[in-house]
């Protein structure tokens, strides 16, 4: 892992592994005067699937479960103090 504590933002990284079929991480790092944080899950449409909100600032990650979703590809951000700080993909794919 990357030691990022040193740039000072807030940061989101891409789900791993991606695609995923069972479960998948998405990593971030919060600074510590981050008020109130959350990783905001859509489909392609844009309509919102699920609202995480985050207690650990630092490094930290959280595990999406492949079974809160159907197949397919999903957008994914990381909003702090009510901002946008990034948007990334993930793709689940149907279990073997």
């Amino acid at each position: 892992m990357e030691n990022i504590a040193e740039e000072n933002q807030n940061l989101l990284f891409q789900n791993s592994p991606n695609p995923f079929s069972d479960k998948t991480m998405i990593r971030f790092y919060l600074e510590p005067e981050v008020k109130n944080a959350q990783v905001v899950i859509y489909n392609l449409t844009g309509m919102q699937l699920k609202a995480i909100p985050i207690k650990h600032f630092g490094e930290s990650s959280i595990e999406i479960s492949a079974g809160e979703f159907k197949a397919g590809m999903y957008i994914y951000c990381l909003i702090v103090n009510g901002e946008l700080v990034d948007t990334k993909q993930m793709i689940l794919t149907e279990k073997k």
